[in-house]
């Protein structure tokens, strides 16, 4: 019988932006019959939110190197500032892939062999930078409707004190909701099986780990702890 594990945005992300990312644990997890993979309401809001902002990043970016005169050069050296005005507004996150992506670019060399969209490529030069980045592009939302088919989303609204406790430790209002959630989606089970939450976020979930269950402990029950993990102790 195959395990449930909830996901935080920065693990559904990631797998959507392999090719950028290059997280070999996030796939083996997402793609594995071992687990079912879940989620909460605030945690999907923000990967849509984000999936929709990156979607604008990435429309300017192809604009600008249409106009611009280093043409596809601008896929290895793009900055937030050189886009055009993006709604929603992006965040750090936002500006932390698009220097992801960039370096992405920068680090291919002629001669070079990358995989995205199932394809293998040989790079030649910064000329083939527009193909690519349109297969990267297909390649992400060909992983979002696999996520979307997939992911059950537990649809329980989170403790307000609970996540009004959370956050005074973490001091991260999204974060707070998404793990509020998840101790209510624990709930939503009467099986002992364990209660893996998967995250990429290193300061505020995964190194917070005792401070959180401690909050647990003293406002739901000592039964709620949750336990926080990086994919590469699960893959």
């Amino acid at each position: 019988m195959a395990e449930r594990i909830y996901l935080d945005t920065s693990v559904l992300l990631s797998y959507i932006q392999h090719w950028v990312e290059q997280n070999d644990n996030v796939m083996n997890i997402l793609r594995s019959t071992d687990w079912t993979l879940h989620t909460g309401r605030t945690a999907y809001g923000e990967l849509k939110t984000r999936r929709l902002v990156r979607s604008e990043i990435y429309k300017s970016l192809l604009s600008l190197s249409r106009t611009r005169s280093d043409g596809a050069g601008v896929f290895e050296t793009a900055e937030m500032t050189d886009l055009d005005y993006i709604s929603p507004s992006p965040t750090g996150n936002d500006h932390s892939h698009l220097d992801s992506l960039t370096s992405r670019f920068e680090a291919l060399s002629e001669g070079s062999v990358t995989s995205v969209n199932d394809e293998t490529l040989e790079y030649n030069s910064e000329i083939d930078n527009p193909f690519i980045f349109r297969e990267y592009q297909a390649e992400a939302r060909s992983r979002e409707r696999e996520l979307n088919n997939v992911l059950n989303i537990c649809k329980e609204s989170y403790d307000a004190e609970l996540k009004n406790k959370i956050n005074e430790q973490i001091d991260n209002v999204q974060d707070s909701c998404v793990l509020a959630e998840a101790v209510k989606w624990r709930y939503k089970y009467t099986d002992d099986q364990p209660d893996k939450i998967v995250t990429l976020d290193k300061y505020d979930m995964y190194q917070m780990e005792s401070e959180i269950n401690q909050v647990i402990r003293d406002t739901v029950s000592r039964f709620a702890l949750l336990d926080i993990l990086y994919p590469s102790e699960l893959s």
